[in-house]
């Protein structure tokens, strides 16, 4: 069966057919007209996700389908249409396809159904499951529009806070030992990026770095955040993490209670305001327990996953998480952590009004291919994080923006065992990535 571009046949309608066609169609109301509207623009599309199955129950691999040009006539365009759309009654909309969107603009003034997670229930469609999901939505959530930038330091400040974090942090593992100075530290820049090298810390500033045999500590300026560890720190234990919900009371307390320390020890890295740590994660094994914390922003996740693209000739997504980790062995004692990315944080725009979580699971289940059937294992609100590049493809800074994350840790896919697709909160556009961590 043939897929069709749908628009550009009708930009040359002759006006006495569409007005025929309009006859036998009932009149839609404006809340119809945009959705459908939204409908066909995603039908519609360069890409499509295809999940390919043999049968209705089985899911063997994903592409990346790519649509034909149209080059049919206008009235088996409308023929498709209502095929695909189930839409009659939708040519008065045909006269304003060359209006803008209603979902194309963040600042549009239409009603949108405002999130609203009082009495959230999430029910199941055809293709998604939620039986078993963990869901993450506030209610009635100030939502911004985000730009996330590097923080400011001096060299002078940013030795100091390395040294003294450092230096507590040897203290609470070993009680006395040898003091960290700044004859300790290596400093590294970027032969790329232009900037200074003396006091000021600008763009080309890489990373400050220790390496011991008893202890490995680093900041990296790139994506601001402080990482240190025992040497012998297995870190294999970073894997098979499953999440933390409400009713793990006890390992929920246990990580609060890493939170404090982290927010006291490591207060140089951890004590920035515009940031709340949440349990997210975690796992135990070989006595030691393994902590994932999410990182909120007035209440809502930053994005937590790197990915990667389901399209095989693109080889990065351009997006980054935002997370914080802790190992604890069996005394009790952190001996790993890597801090949250320190940024600043800019509101560029306030929504007053988001698409509803049931709306954002009904373009889902539009995009995805038939036959296929997900189970759900987590849906947030969040705000996901995508990179502003300059024209050489440096990273100038990030930029927030509020979307509906649906995660599927167990696809099926043998080549993408974990999915996610977002859906973005203000315009209802969707994508997808294959979760690498």
């Amino acid at each position: 069966m043939k897929d069709f571009e749908l628009f550009s046949g009708f930009e040359n309608a002759p006006d006495d057919i569409i007005d025929d066609i309009e006859k036998m169609c009932a009149p839609m109301s404006e809340c119809e007209e945009r959705r459908i509207f939204k409908r066909i623009q995603q039908k519609s599309s360069s890409t499509k996700v295809i999940f390919e199955t043999d049968n209705a129950d089985e899911v063997r691999g994903v592409d990346i389908y790519m649509k034909p040009k149209w080059y049919k006539p206008v009235m088996a365009a409308v023929a498709a249409i209502a095929v695909i759309g189930g839409i009659a009654g939708s040519m008065t909309l045909m006269k304003n396809m060359n209006k803008t969107s209603p979902y194309s603009n963040a600042d549009s003034s239409d009603e949108r159904p405002l999130a609203n997670t009082d009495k959230l229930n999430i029910a199941n469609t055809e293709k998604l499951n939620f039986d078993n999901a963990i869901i993450n939505i506030p209610s009635e959530p100030e939502v911004y529009q985000l730009t996330f930038d590097r923080i400011e330091w001096t060299k002078s400040e940013l030795t100091k806070a390395c040294l003294d974090c450092t230096n507590r942090f040897m203290q609470s593992l070993y009680g006395t030992s040898v003091p960290v100075t700044e004859k300790d530290l290596d400093y590294y820049y970027l032969d790329s990026i232009e900037g200074d090298r003396g006091e000021k810390i600008e763009r080309n500033f890489y990373s400050l770095s220790l390496n011991r045999e008893d202890l490995i500590a680093w900041y990296q300026h790139h994506a601001c955040f402080y990482n240190a560890g025992k040497s012998d720190t297995d870190l294999g234990i970073n894997k098979n993490i499953s999440y933390i919900n409400d009713a793990d009371e006890e390992t929920i307390k246990k990580a609060e209670t890493v939170i404090e320390k982290l927010s006291t020890d490591f207060k140089e890295f951890f004590a920035i305001s515009d940031y709340k740590m949440v349990p997210y994660a975690g796992n135990y094994e070989n006595g030691c327990q393994y902590y994932v914390f999410g990182v909120e922003y007035n209440g809502i996740l930053l994005d937590n996953n790197y990915y990667g693209s389901l399209d095989a000739n693109k080889l990065s997504t351009n997006m980054a998480p935002n997370v914080a980790e802790a190992i604890v062995d069996s005394e009790g004692k952190i001996i790993y952590v890597t801090s949250y990315y320190n940024w600043t944080v800019t509101k560029d725009k306030t929504y007053d009004k988001i698409i509803s979580a049931e709306e954002a699971c009904k373009i889902v289940d539009d995009e995805i291919s038939d036959h296929v059937n997900f189970d759900i294992s987590r849906l947030d609100l969040i705000y996901r994080i995508d990179e502003v590049r300059d024209e050489k493809e440096k990273v100038l800074s990030w930029s927030g923006t509020p979307c509906y994350k649906f995660t599927v840790n167990q696809s099926g896919i043998a080549a993408h065992p974990r999915l996610s697709f977002f859906v973005n909160a203000v315009t209802g556009e969707f994508s997808s990535f294959s979760i690498v961590r």
